[in-house]
């Protein structure tokens, strides 16, 4: 379940991106945020996984505080950005690697899988490569 708070966020003193904004989600319901641009739904987001924080209120994935216990909370649900810019900066094994300890992956098995799919799909020596270089397939 996911329980939003009366969380807001507010740029520059002046711009209040996310007013007061409470949602419940139950368990295995799909929502979508709707509206123009500039009304808060890519902050809202953001709040809810943990990217932003909000300036009040709090966020709890499955009773835990994205804030207060981030790693616990960002193991309860999946986000795919709309640019997946946040990584590309890092090579693909340091990528795996972080992957890895977030879903506590014991190290052994991390590097026997990390290994075994690298040469199934013939990326092996891509490893050592930075995300940014990448094709959008790999």
């Amino acid at each position: 379940m996911i329980q939003i708070n009366n969380i807001t966020k507010v740029y520059s003193k002046k711009v209040k991106a996310v007013d007061q904004l409470t949602l419940t989600i139950p368990d295995g319901k799909i929502v979508g945020f709707i509206g123009p641009n500039g009304a808060g739904k890519t902050t809202a987001i953001k709040m809810m996984c943990g990217i932003l924080k909000p300036d009040t209120g709090n966020v709890l994935l499955n009773s835990f505080d994205i804030t207060k216990e981030p790693l616990e909370a960002k193991k309860q649900f999946g986000y795919v950005a709309d640019e997946a810019d946040i990584f590309l900066r890092l090579k693909g094994i340091e990528y795996l690697n972080l992957m890895g300890d977030i879903y506590e992956v014991e190290p052994s098995i991390r590097i026997e899988r990390i290994q075994k799919y690298a040469q199934q799909f013939g990326m092996s020596d891509a490893l050592n490569d930075k995300i940014l270089s990448y094709s959008h397939g790999m």
